[in-house]
């Protein structure tokens, strides 16, 4: 096992509880998400609370290359988090 060690940048988490470690808590705040709402809403998320797909930059842009690569027998890899 590494020897990982988490540092901090000194904000505070306002929802600490013993439902989520303070790593969890941490990298949610960096991407903007804190107060008990949000979290909750982000982690148990549902289908309908997800945008439309069609709204993000580029996205029809990108549908159009993966149709004209998988009409060619091209391979493909798509990548995200």
């Amino acid at each position: 096992m590494r020897n990982t060690r988490w540092v901090y940048r000194g904000k505070n988490n306002n929802y600490i509880n013993d439902k989520y470690s303070k790593n969890i808590l941490s990298i949610l705040e960096e991407r903007g998400i804190s107060g008990e709402k949000n979290i909750e809403k982000f982690l148990n998320s549902d289908l309908k609370d997800l945008r439309d797909p069609l709204t993000l930059k580029d996205m029809k842009e990108s549908i159009d290359i993966i149709l004209k690569l998988k009409k060619e027998n091209k391979r493909i890899c798509i990548y995200g988090d």
